[in-house]
């Protein structure tokens, strides 16, 4: 099409009679840079919408990443919860099973209390802290695990959003380029 246009301009420049292959050519040359040129500018467009569905995309990415993150830290404190409740609940039955273990002495010997429920009893209330400080930190450590590989993952769907952007940076979208 532009071969035609282009032949057409130059016998209509030089007139049909003086066109050589040469005029030709070069009209014909000329018109294709200049469509060309109109077709780049209908680049625009597309690659304006190519670039707000980059960013779409990451939007979209980034909401599953942060759904994602936040699921993990629930099924992180409801772990926590379920442990903490089992560590709870074993002390208070061990507990349970040294106050029943000093009554029963109190009650046959006379005595007020029994020195070995009370170290029994300090033993269990120091082993109970450690492991309620151990769920704590372990709780902590898995949050702050989910949270990096959160982080990476951003830094990932921003480079691959960078680079795309970068692409399409590079198609031409005005007349000259």
């Amino acid at each position: 099409m532009s071969f035609i246009v282009g032949g057409l301009t130059a016998l209509g420049t030089f007139g049909a009679g003086t066109a050589t292959i040469g005029n030709v050519a070069a009209a014909a040359g000329i018109g294709s840079m200049i469509a060309k040129g109109i077709g780049q500018m209908g680049n625009k467009k597309d690659v304006e919408a190519a670039e707000a569905g980059v960013e779409a995309n990451y939007q979209n990415q980034l909401q599953k990443l942060t759904a994602q993150k936040d699921r993990e830290i629930e099924g992180i404190n409801m772990e926590y919860g379920t442990q903490s409740q089992q560590v709870s609940t074993q002390t208070g039955e061990a507990l349970t099973t040294i106050t029943e273990g000093a009554s029963e002495v109190q009650n046959k010997q006379g005595f007020e209390t029994s020195e070995e429920s009370t170290v029994d009893t300090g033993k269990l209330l120091a082993g109970y802290n450690t492991d309620i400080q151990n769920l704590v930190a372990s709780r902590k450590f898995q949050q702050e695990g989910s949270v990096l590989k959160m982080g990476d993952s951003r830094e990932q769907l921003e480079d691959q959003k960078a680079r795309q952007l970068m692409e399409l940076s590079s198609i031409p979208t005005g007349f000259f380029g």
